[in-house]
């Protein structure tokens, strides 16, 4: 058969290398030498590495690679070509991440296992080789260092395509890798011989550091050799550009100083001709401002005169200019007069007036101009606008149509009558305004309005005016009883539909039409029959409170209108909070300067309704305020139950210490319980002390 050589593609992981078809396996513990060809008729191998040439690269050099390969992130990472001596790890750690990440983005069936001279992106295709390789039994260790060594297999096997057996004795065990190529690990190897192998490995290894370590001191001690030599070379060269730079400078020197006496010189010489030619200046401006002087002194006298001449001839244009302005001003305001005057007659002489009337409406209004001998204008335009909202206009064609002289003047008049939109009740001359647009003979248009007189509709006036509610019994400010009804008997009979109560203490009650006649209202009055009545607050109530009172009728008139009426009834006095309110006095005893150190506090008259004072407050001039309860005012003497000839008196003394009540702002206050529960607070102002 002929012979296959395979290329030396080498596979590598942080624990397995191996290389194809020439292959090298290292596990984690355990690696099998490089077999770099293979013949099917041979079986021979030859190692291309050995555990002794491969070491995990470390960490700068991974970094390294991955700069010179251009990998500057972890998604460039699928390009990177992976190199012997690289380890899963290492490559994770470039990006800080782990083993097991790449594993699972490249899709690596074993982390322990990649090969070098391949991106990590085409690594699967030797997952085969990776899962054979987990699942082997490679097992040898040597545990003095770092590295697992196994010895040399005995032999390596071509697989055919028939048969996995060999007839070979020795007890194999076989890991597939691929390309129908096995390689196989000897197991009847004794653990001493791979300690044995690894002692000599290390001693190896030491020797070659050793060698190394000499090397690098030979080496170190001729490069200081050479610096040495360096150094004295630049030291000379120094020496000779300091002495350079001396000389230069000195020479620099001497044409300095050279320079600088010609300097001073050139600027004495220049100093001495520009004195010269600064005498001969002055004397030349001199000579110059002299003429100056003499021209501005003509050229002033021929401006003056100039301008006295333009002043005059100024004042005569202005005084020109001034009639002539008076001169149309005047003829201005004659015309402004004149205007006003006829656009005054058209104002005054503008009229409206309500011809038939129905209640407050009119069916039938009046519009014209009084008088002949206004100058000649035309109506262009008549509006009329009601309190009802209800606005009409009419043109100057429809006012011709009924029957208006549109352009009255020379004993012509503008005259005619309005009437409201068919099916209307009226204008309501509650708000009737009448307006008149009216363009003058100069082409100016003004207008003019007319507010026509009202109609008192006197049956709604007569059912209000006539409205009376007030109270009948009362209890303080509350009523108990109501009495509600229309005086007279002449009016136009109406409907009661409703009554509305409200009062001050926000108690609102509704009596319907028929709730009104259960109560024995007559809610049809007219013909002499009333509306009369009386109104009990609730039951339970205290009654109506009277300080805002107000009783509302709604009444539905003949013509189906609806209207309200409203009486505010007369208030009742409390003379039970007035008596109390005014017999409440507080006034100073013992004085000192303006502080008093004792008050008197109480009620006079011993005519007032029982009550209970719970409590009672000072604060004066300077900000000290105390309070006393009821029990508290007992214990000072305070009888706080007054009535029936018992008073409520004592005194009040500042607290313990104090300079005494400051009468300058001195309030006294108390605060009252009344029979009925209500609670009022009324104050007392001392009068101030004189200092």
């Amino acid at each position: 058969m002929n012979n296959k050589t395979l290329g030396n593609k080498l596979f590598k992981s942080g624990k397995v290398l191996i290389a194809v078809a020439g292959v090298s396996v290292i596990m984690t513990n355990a690696v099998i030498p490089v077999i770099s060809t293979v013949s099917a008729n041979t079986n021979k191998v030859t190692p291309v590495h050995t555990t002794s040439n491969w070491r995990a690269n470390d960490q700068k050099t991974v970094d390294n690679n991955m700069r010179s390969q251009d990998i500057d992130s972890i998604n460039d990472l699928s390009n990177y070509n992976v190199v012997w001596g690289d380890t899963l790890t290492t490559i994770a750690n470039h990006f800080h991440t782990t083993a097991d990440e790449l594993k699972n983005k490249f899709n690596i069936v074993n982390a322990d296992f990649i090969v070098a001279g391949f991106e990590l992106s085409n690594q699967a295709q030797f997952n085969s080789i990776g899962r054979e390789l987990l699942s082997s039994s490679i097992t040898s260790f040597n545990k003095n260092t770092t590295a697992a060594y196994l010895q040399k297999p005995t032999n390596v096997y071509r697989r055919s395509n028939s048969s996995n057996s060999t007839s070979n004795t020795e007890q194999k065990q076989v890991v597939t890798v691929n390309h129908d190529y096995s390689v196989t690990a000897n197991n009847n190897v004794t653990d001493k011989d791979a300690a044995d192998k690894a002692a000599d490995q290390a001693a190896a290894d030491k020797a070659a550091a050793d060698q190394a370590a000499a090397d690098q001191a030979a080496a170190d001690k001729a490069a200081a050799d050479k610096a040495a030599d360096k150094a004295a070379a630049d030291q000379a060269a120094a020496d000779k550009a300091a002495a350079d730079q001396a000389a230069a400078d000195k020479a620099a020197a001497d044409q300095a100083a050279a320079d600088k006496a010609a300097a001073d010189q050139a600027a004495a010489d220049k100093a001495a001709a520009d004195q010269a030619a600064a005498d001969k200046a002055a004397a030349d401006q001199a000579a110059a401002d002299k003429a100056a002087a003499d021209k501005a002194a003509a050229d002033k006298a021929a401006a003056d005169k100039a301008a006295a001449d333009k002043a005059a001839a100024d004042q005569a244009a202005a005084d020109k200019a001034a009639a002539d302005k008076a001169a149309a001003d005047k003829a201005a305001a004659d015309k402004a007069a004149a205007d006003k005057a006829a656009q005054s007659n058209i104002s005054s002489n503008f009229v409206a007036g309500n011809i038939e009337t129905a209640g407050k409406y009119s069916k039938k209004l009046i519009v014209g101009f009084a008088g002949t001998d206004i100058t000649p204008f035309t109506v262009t335009k008549v509006s009329v606008s009601d309190g009802s909202n209800l606005s009409v206009s009419y043109s100057e064609e429809e006012l011709e149509t009924l029957g208006f002289n549109t352009n009255p003047g020379d004993g012509k008049k503008f005259n005619g009558y309005l009437m409201p939109q068919q099916g209307s009740i009226g204008w309501d001359t509650s708000n009737l305004l009448v307006t008149a647009t009216v363009r003058l003979q100069n082409g100016k248009v003004i207008t003019v309005t007319q507010k026509v007189t009202p109609v008192i509709d006197y049956t709604e006036s007569n059912i209000s005016s006539n409205f009376v509610a007030g109270n009948i019994e009362t209890a303080g400010k509350y009523s108990k009883k109501l009495i509600v009804g229309f005086a007279g008997s002449d009016t136009t009979p109406f409907t009661v539909t409703k009554v509305s109560v409200s009062d001050g203490s926000n108690l609102s009650v509704s009596y319907s039409e028929e709730e009104l006649e259960t109560l024995g209202f007559n809610t049809n009055p007219g013909d002499g029959k009333k509306f009369n009545g009386y109104l009990m607050p609730q039951q339970g109530s205290i009654g109506w409170d009277t300080s805002n009172l107000l009783v509302t009728a709604t009444v539905r008139l003949q013509n189906g209108k609806v209207i309200t009426v409203t009486q505010k009834v007369t208030p009742v006095i409390d003379y039970t909070e007035s008596n109390i309110s005014s017999n409440f006095v507080a006034g100073n005893i013992e004085t000192v300067g303006k502080y008093s150190k004792k008050l008197i506090v109480g009620f006079a008259g011993t005519d007032i309704t029982p009550f209970t004072v719970t409590k009672v407050s000072v604060s004066d001039g300077s900000n000290l305020s105390v309070s006393y309860s009821e029990e508290e005012l007992e214990t000072l003497g305070f009888n706080t139950n007054p009535g029936d000839g018992k008073k409520f008196n004592g005194y009040l003394m500042p607290q313990q210490g104090s300079i005494g009540w400051d009468t300058s702002n001195l309030l006294v206050t108390a605060t009252v319980r009344l029979q009925n529960g209500k609670v009022i607070t009324v104050t007392q102002k001392v009068t101030p002390v004189n200092n």
